[in-house]
């Protein structure tokens, strides 16, 4: 496929696809200060910060952010005009004066927007050339306040040559006669041809192809278009990325997904070799990257003369801790030390023997999708205990929530997500999640997070927690809307809307969608 037809997919698929950024937790001003402080940073508190991002799109991953923190500021930058062009839209449509984005390279860019207390390149840095990456490193560097830090994401070496293979396969497989469309679909029906024929093929390797060939049969149109047939995404090894990152005057501090960086969620007998026998904290994470073929880095970074140094465990006391929590025993008595099983966060599976630690999970997963302080999670377990002394309590909690976050089971937020468990009476989602449901059937949650929302009866319900319907005025709406052919809905659906709606409002709180 010659460089003229690549580019007309891509144009094609653009305009087809309609893309619109997405939120990504891990950039939020909450997580990087949590990760920032229990490195020892004073990372200033996200409700009154300065925030920039670079390659902010149309501000997807931004204006949600800007919405719930109305007392911080936010600059968002990005070459696309166009999307620049819809952010703005959105930004007056929702009554933001907090934030503004502009159609500006990243490479011109100085101090007019003055400093940040984060700075936000998310999907970037490999996307761009050479001298744009110095500069946004520079960038970084002389943006940044003091106890400020950076993310900056990348493709990260040795894993991203897997999906190099896979790229090599997309061009070979659009190489034929035909329009954009026809090379998506042929690429699409070779990569089921050739993960049906792995299926029975035994071997670990030929079902890791089988996954990678999956997963290039699942992409959408547009991300066959710029991650598969794209201008080379320039992957590197994080030992590179530390070293350009320390020639601009700073420092790695680590993994926005902190359990990364701990090793965590590697094997016991891999961590426990690697903590034993490599005394660098850095080169345990590059070896890591070798046992997981990890593609993706989100690096944090701050001044290269800021001290840096992990706190320890005590440290999570000052942080609201955010668990999902599944009992999978169901008929365990947590009061006594037998073996329970937990479903966590990011897939974690737990099984826990501890009564206190026990009845902590149970606290925390009444408590989702809202955040419990850490002295409030003694008091609840205090309450359930037998015979354990606060102090106990105290103390074995503070050793189980750091290795509970550690592992990715549970989360640390430096502030309290505003959201409720159950609807009220009159239920309400935020504003900026039904415009951006009603535009794309997709949204952003009360964690920061995106949300899928697939089906048109519950699409059409959501928009209409504005707050001001009860539950038979949400009935009555969607009856209408069925009846009158605006909306479809199965017989059973039609026959039992009360049970829909509570249903659906039911999973939204679960969600953090709702706000009241």
């Amino acid at each position: 496929m010659s460089s003229e037809q690549l580019n007309a997919l891509r144009d094609e698929a653009r305009r087809a696809a309609g893309y619109r950024g997405k939120a990504f937790p891990q950039t939020h001003p909450d997580r990087l200060a949590t990760v920032a402080r229990l490195h020892g940073i004073p990372a200033v508190a996200p409700e009154g910060c300065r925030v920039l991002e670079l390659g902010c799109g149309d501000g997807g991953n931004l204006l949600p952010m800007a919405f719930e923190l109305r007392g911080s500021t936010f600059i968002g930058v990005d070459l696309d005009a166009e999307r620049i062009a819809r952010g703005q839209s959105r930004i007056h449509e929702l009554g933001l004066e907090n934030v503004n984005l502009f159609a500006r390279d990243i490479g011109e860019i100085g101090d007019e927007y003055g400093k940040f207390d984060y700075i936000v390149a998310h999907g970037v840095y490999c996307w761009v050339p050479e001298h744009v990456r110095a500069h946004l490193l520079g960038l970084c560097r002389s943006l940044l306040n003091d106890g400020g830090v950076a993310f900056v994401s990348f493709n990260v070496l040795p894993g991203w040559h897997l999906l190099e293979y896979m790229r090599d396969f997309a061009l070979l497989a659009a190489e034929q006669e035909g329009s954009p469309s026809d090379a998506l679909t042929r690429i699409r029906t070779l990569a089921k041809v050739f993960a049906e024929g792995l299926g029975g093929a035994a071997g670990a390797q030929n079902q890791h192809l089988k996954e990678l060939f999956e997963r290039l049969q699942t992409s959408s149109d547009y991300m066959l278009a710029f991650d598969y047939l794209g201008d080379v995404a320039e992957p590197l090894s994080l030992g590179d990325f530390v070293s350009a990152a320390e020639e601009k005057g700073l420092r790695y501090v680590a993994d926005a997904n902190f359990y990364e960086t701990e090793l965590q969620r590697v094997p016991p007998r891999v961590r426990s070799t690697l903590m034993k026998d490599v005394a660098a904290p850095l080169q345990r994470e590059k070896l890591a990257d070798f046992f997981g073929a990890r593609l993706f880095r989100r690096a944090i970074l701050c001044k290269a003369e800021q001290p840096v140094g992990l706190r320890g465990a005590s440290a999570v006391k000052a942080f609201q801790l955010l668990a999902q929590v599944t009992r999978n025993s169901a008929n365990d008595d947590a009061t006594k030390p037998t073996p329970a099983s937990f479903s966590m966060l990011h897939q974690v599976k737990l099984t826990v023997s501890a009564p206190i630690v026990k009845q902590a999970l149970t606290v925390l997963g009444d408590a989702w999708p809202q955040s419990i302080g850490f002295a409030d999670l003694v008091d609840g377990v205090a309450a359930a205990s037998r015979s354990a002394t606060r102090a106990e309590i105290d103390r074995v909690l503070t050793e189980a929530v750091w290795e509970l976050y550690g592992a990715g089971a549970l989360d640390l937020r430096c502030t309290a997500p505003r959201c409720v468990k159950r609807a009220g009476e009159q239920p309400m989602a935020s504003l900026l999640a039904r415009l951006r449901l009603g535009e794309q059937g997709e949204t952003v949650n009360q964690h920061h997070e995106f949300v899928l929302m697939t089906d048109a009866l519950s699409r059409a319900l959501f928009v209409l927690l504005d707050g001001t319907k009860d539950r038979r005025q949400l009935i009555d709406a969607l009856d209408a809307a069925v009846r009158s052919g605006r909306l479809t809905a199965s017989p059973a659906e039609r026959d039992n809307l009360s049970a829909v709606v509570e249903q659906r409002l039911t999973a939204w709180g679960a969600h953090a969608l709702l706000l009241a």
